[in-house]
C-alpha cells in the first residue's frame, strides 16, 4: 500500500500577501491582488500640490463654483474658508477623479475615488484615507468589500481574487488573520485559521476530488497532528512536518485493518507491531 503518499504538494501553500499597502502596488498588475492605500502620486502628493497650488478664479466663504488649479486639476463644488467642504469633484489632468463630500481639503464622508485606469475605490473616508465600509474594484476582475481603518482592511470581509479564489473571513490591520474560508475555481475549500495571509493553526482542507486533510498547519503546509483521508476510504492519522507524514502514526486501509508505524518525509520505515 502507498499509505506513505506524500502530501506536500497536494496541501499548496497559500500565499496572499496582504492588500495591507494599497498605497505601495501598481493597481494594473496586483501582483499580490491586496489593495490599502491610495498615497503620493494618487493620491496624496495630488492633494498636497493642490493645496499648495490652488488659485482659485472666484472666491467666496461659502458656494459652489469652478476652480482651477496651476497643476490643471479642477474642482467643482462646496467651498468654505477657502478649502473644499462639502460635495465636490475633483479632476486631475490624467483623468483621476474624486466625488464626494470634503472637509478640510480632505475626502471625508461618502465618496468614489476613480482611477483613469479603471480602479474604483468606494466608501466612506476620513481625513483623506478610507474609514468604514467601503468596495474596492480592478478592471482585472478583483475586488474586496469590508472595513477600513486608515486606508487597511479590518474586520469581517470578501475578497475575489483576479484567479476567481475566494477568501471570506478576518483581516487584520490589512492582512487575512483570525478565522477565514478560502474556495478555489476547481472547488477546493480550506476553512480553518489565517496568520499574516497564510493557511495557519488548525484548519480542514477539502480538495476537488474530495481527499481531505483536517489538523495543524504552519504556512501553507500540515504540521503537527492530523488526519488525512483519501477518496477511496484510506486513513492516516497521526504526526505530520512540512507538508509529509513524518513520525508516528495509524494507517487504516480501506478494508478497515489498522496498523500502526513511523513514517520520514513521507516514507513509512517501519509497522511498530511488527516489533512487538
Amino acid at each position: 500500500m502507498q499509505e506513505s503518499k506524500k502530501t506536500n504538494k497536494e496541501n499548496e501553500q497559500v500565499k496572499m500577501k496582504s492588500r495591507s499597502a494599497l498605497h505601495n502596488k501598481d493597481r494594473n498588475e496586483v501582483k499580490d491582488n491586496s489593495p490599502q492605500s491610495i498615497k503620493n502620486s494618487n493620491r496624496e502628493d495630488k492633494k498636497i500640490e493642490t493645496q499648495r497650488s490652488e488659485k482659485a478664479i472666484s472666491i467666496a466663504s461659502e458656494s459652489v463654483n469652478d476652480y482651477e488649479f496651476e497643476e490643471g486639476a479642477t474642482y467643482t463644488g462646496k467651498i468654505k474658508g477657502n478649502k473644499r467642504s462639502g460635495k465636490g469633484t475633483l479632476t486631475w489632468p490624467n483623468g483621476d477623479k474624486y466625488t464626494g463630500e470634503w472637509n478640510n481639503d480632505l475626502f471625508e464622508g461618502f465618496g468614489v475615488f476613480e482611477r483613469a485606469t479603471g480602479e474604483v475605490y468606494e466608501g466612506n473616508w476620513k481625513n483623506g484615507k478610507l474609514y468604514g465600509s467601503a468596495k474596492v474594484n480592478y478592471p482585472n476582475g478583483y475586488s474586496l468589500e469590508v472595513n477600513f481603518e486608515d486606508d487597511l482592511p479590518q474586520g469581517i470581509g470578501k475578497e475575489i481574487d483576479i484567479d476567481g479564489k475566494i477568501y471570506e473571513g478576518e483581516f487584520v490591520n490589512g492582512n487575512k488573520q483570525g478565522k477565514g474560508k478560502m474556495t478555489w475555481k476547481d472547488g477546493k475549500v480550506y476553512e480553518g485559521e489565517f496568520h499574516e495571509n497564510m493557511i495557519h493553526g488548525q484548519g480542514k482542507l477539502i480538495k476537488s476530488d474530495r481527499s481531505s486533510y483536517e489538523g495543524g498547519f504552519s504556512h501553507g503546509r500540515q504540521e503537527g497532528h492530523g488526519v488525512y483521508r483519501w477518496k477511496d476510504g484510506r486513513v492516516y492519522e497521526g504526526e505530520f512536518h512540512n507538508g509529509k507524514q513524518h513520525g508516528v502514526g495509524v494507517f487504516i486501509s480501506k478494508t478497515g485493518e489498522s496498523r500502526k508505524g513511523k513514517w520520514e518525509n513521507g516514507k513509512r520505515l517501519i509497522w511498530l507491531d511488527e516489533i512487538q
